[in-house]
């Protein structure tokens, strides 16, 4: 059986990398044949450059331009990773592949919000090959949202639907009455490999798609006092002792290996601080809670966001029960292996 896995494998972000190289992984230890259709909307490649290079804002940040190409140079090298398709540019073309059964997912490629959003992700206008869904999100996308005619069509046609949290399945199934299964993110079914560590010295991981200048007292004041250095990653903090600003995926890998606390605001960010079993910092932004507030469900994990209202020594310093977490993860692991597996074949 030749799968296709088509989603949003070429995005210049760790969690896109990631997500996409796990579910890559995850089909091929099932014992399949696989690779990413290489379908690219016509403003991928700008979007891609405008936010890794920030090149409006050159002449004020020229690091982070220089940085940024970098980066997409770095993210580039480790194409070999990612086997793909010929060229396609419409649902007639990926028929044309010739492929046994098509994977929509993971990641937002639901949410139409998001600038990459194209209706071909719900499976419009795939006709002669089979596809399933597995841990789509929504993203911001309101449950209430009425869908198009075509994607109910598109989502009554597709063999089995998973999503990765409560508000895509309530979206769902408010449009098309079909119940998706709630699924672990790939990046939950498969162990990267790591190596060695990169900074010898104890540091404080921040991962954020925000600046979290709000935060930075806070967090110096703990960085401080627990004697760990500020180390940011992905992009340029003015507050930290030092930026990471290009880092690929294995090193972003690493730094979280390694790290003796992770801040973080990002869903991605938040699985491998719990992957890694590190403690946490975890910030709530409006854009990623329903993602987070689902994972933290699934896990049963007793420490939630932390906000200004609470010291952040106190907050720090509750303790996580990776047992437990754990114990939750697994099951859902298992079950989440089950399902796929058993959708392939369906």
């Amino acid at each position: 059986m030749k799968i296709g896995i088509l989603t949003w494998y070429f995005g210049i972000n760790y969690g896109a990398r990631a997500h996409s190289l796990a579910l890559y992984q995850t089909v091929r230890n099932l014992g399949y044949d696989c690779e990413f259709i290489q379908y690219t909307s016509s403003n991928t490649i700008k979007k891609e450059f405008y936010t890794c290079t920030a090149i409006e804002h050159r002449h004020k940040h020229p690091i982070q331009t220089m940085s940024g190409l970098v980066k997409m140079h770095k993210f580039n090298q480790q194409k070999k990773q990612y086997p793909v398709s010929k060229k396609v540019y419409t649902a007639e073309e990926i028929d044309a592949l010739g492929y046994d059964l098509i994977i929509l997912g993971s990641d937002e490629i639901i949410n139409s919000n998001h600038s990459l959003y194209n209706d071909i992700y719900y499976g419009v206008g795939l006709k002669n090959t089979p596809y399933i869904m597995y841990a789509v999100s929504a993203g911001t996308v309101d449950q209430d949202t009425k869908l198009s005619k075509a994607i109910d069509e598109a989502l009554s046609n597709c063999k089995c639907i998973s999503v990765r949290d409560h508000n895509t399945a309530q979206l769902i199934e408010n449009n098309t009455k079909i119940k998706p299964k709630i699924v672990l993110d790939p990046t939950l079914l498969y162990d990267f490999p790591v190596g060695e560590p990169l900074l010898k010295e104890k540091y404080m991981l921040i991962y954020s798609f925000g600046f979290l200048e709000s935060y930075k007292e806070e967090l110096i004041k703990l960085s401080k006092e627990k004697g760990l250095r500020m180390v940011c990653v992905g992009r340029r903090s003015e507050w930290a002792e030092k930026s990471i600003m290009n880092a690929n995926l294995d090193e972003w890998l690493n730094y979280y290996r390694y790290a003796s606390l992770i801040v973080t605001d990002s869903y991605h960010g938040f699985i491998f601080a719990i992957k890694n079993h590190k403690n946490y910092i975890l910030i709530a932004k409006d854009d990623k809670t329903n993602k987070i507030d689902g994972l933290l469900n699934l896990t049963g994990t007793n420490k939630t966001y932390w906000n200004t209202q609470r010291d952040i020594v106190d907050y720090y310093e509750e303790m996580i029960d990776y047992d437990k977490v754990y114990e939750n993860l697994n099951i859902h692991r298992q079950a989440s292996l089950e399902y796929l597996s058993t959708a392939i074949t369906k």
